[in-house]
């Protein structure tokens, strides 16, 4: 009996910093200029919605809040999401204006630096460098036609040949990281490959997690690879 209302005064109490907080949140909104949007819930936001499925997360979103622009909680960030072409536009085209490039704590590690850069310099050459990688250039490609087309061959082979079924998508994402091991690695061992697309979908997961450190989750498994 003291047990069923221990676990009551719990419940209740739970629910009522729940509704407190929701509703100091919603106070502290008033008055801002924020898009339309929630947050969903206390930590989790609406996380698990668009894990599930992502599309219909945005589309959902836009047709409820705006076609241009929503706000909503992902991963434990406030987060703003726009939308179409013409937002898009307008984003990348202001960047160092209006935004600042930024990445999520589930992200932050996996790149050189989470700090933003102040030296305008260092941004500049840092975009250049993404965008224009000399070995992803037509000429340099070039070299590796016969090489692709190589393991292209032995993949579909090895993964395709003789099935009824053919599931895509982790071909694809076998195939993508081969091709990476292979010419960006120099990784040609196949049991190594093997290895490396295991450990990448453990860091995937991790990258897609809420910034909680609990023993045996995605985010501490990922953790422990870095």
């Amino acid at each position: 009996m003291e047990l069923a209302f221990s676990a009551l005064a719990i419940a209740f109490l739970v629910i009522f910093f729940t509704i407190s907080f929701v509703a100091f949140r919603n106070a502290s909104n008033v008055g801002t200029n924020l898009p339309p949007g929630g947050s969903g819930w206390p930590v989790v936001g609406e996380t698990l919605d668009f894990v599930i499925n992502p599309e219909k997360f945005i589309s959902d979103r836009m047709k409820k809040h705006s076609l241009d622009i929503f706000r909503t909680n992902l991963f434990g960030e406030k987060i703003v999401i726009i939308c179409g072409p013409n937002g898009h536009k307008f984003l990348f085209s202001n960047e160092d204006k209006h935004f600042t490039a930024y990445l999520p704590q589930a992200m932050q590690k996996l790149f050189l630096s989470s700090q933003p850069k102040t030296d305008k310099l260092y941004r500049d050459s840092d975009v250049k460098l993404l965008r224009s990688p000399g070995c992803l250039k037509p000429e340099a490609l070039v070299n590796y036609v016969a090489g692709m087309d190589s393991i292209i061959q032995k993949q579909l082979k090895t993964h395709l040949e003789g099935k009824t079924e053919a599931k895509i998508h982790p071909f694809s994402r076998s195939l993508t990281l081969t091709l990476a091991c292979r010419f960006f690695l120099g990784i040609e061992n196949p049991e190594r490959v093997v290895k490396l697309v295991g450990q990448f979908d453990i860091v995937t997961d991790g990258i897609h997690s809420l910034p909680l450190n609990v023993p045996g989750n995605t985010r501490q498994k990922r953790e422990g690879l870095l």
